[in-house]
């Protein structure tokens, strides 16, 4: 918070697959100590970095969307973090070039689960993979780029949201 006193910033993650991760920010004033504790769904501290390069640090959590497909087709959401005052507030909104770039990795992660899937169904029979363990792979391919497509609409509309004028020519 740029006051010359460093923060203590400790994420605590338990030792199970999409746990919630805890973080903990212990932030010295004069002789007192603060402690922030939240906790990130299914997510994890992804950064601590000075995105804007104004001398203050950003918190990055990294979280996984709720969804039906599995880990391997999951939708991951970074938020950003900082301290404004003496609270941490999500500040995602003041970096809206973070959206662009998700939007243009869901559409990249599309078109990559798009060839997928026209491969397996070009060459399913030249595998030794049962025809239900190919109808599962397929299923699962099918709701993960729907999942996606959904998730490009949401961020269309934070890019509006936070777009100026200027950006939207």
């Amino acid at each position: 918070d740029k006051d010359g006193i460093l923060e203590i910033v400790a994420p605590l993650e338990d030792l199970c697959t999409a746990c919630p991760t805890r973080l903990m920010v212990i932030k010295k004033s004069i002789d007192i100590l603060t402690l922030f504790s939240f906790e990130t769904m299914y997510g994890s501290i992804h950064n601590v970095v000075d995105l804007n390069k104004d001398g203050r640090y950003e918190i990055i959590v990294q979280n996984q969307e709720m969804g039906e497909a599995t880990n391997t087709y999951a939708i991951y959401n970074s938020t950003v973090l900082a301290f404004r005052g003496d609270v941490i507030v999500d500040v995602s909104d003041e970096f809206p070039e973070r959206y662009e770039q998700r939007k243009a990795r869901l559409q990249k992660r599309i078109k990559d689960m798009e060839a997928e899937l026209a491969d397996l169904r070009t060459n399913a029979n030249k595998t030794n993979w049962s025809n239900e363990h190919i109808q599962i792979l397929i299923k699962n391919l099918e709701t993960a780029i729907r999942e996606h497509e959904q998730a490009i609409v949401k961020t269309e509309v934070l890019i509006s949201r936070t777009a100026s004028p200027k950006t939207i020519q």
